[in-house]
């Protein structure tokens, strides 16, 4: 889904880079929540590679890292914007 998305919003009047790096960065945030969130962790998954456990914990620390790094660091941003 991402090139219908990315078309979309270029056709909506998003310049072509900030569009596509959104949904990069989108993309890449909640891919380590669950063990379904992206099409590649299925095989991470189903092949034993990381237990289900393994999987939310480190899914959690991913999860408050991200939102530290985009509430402290976006937040000075915005107030130095």
């Amino acid at each position: 889904l991402y090139q219908p998305f990315a078309v979309m919003m270029i056709q909506t009047g998003t310049p072509p880079m900030v569009a596509v790096l959104a949904l990069a960065v989108v993309s890449n945030i909640f891919g380590s929540l669950t063990p379904y969130a992206s099409a590649q962790a299925p095989v991470f998954y189903g092949g034993g590679y990381v237990t289900q456990a393994e999987w939310y914990r480190s899914g959690a620390v991913f999860m408050v890292f991200n939102l530290l790094v985009w509430g402290v660091v976006g937040g000075a941003w915005w107030k130095a914007l």
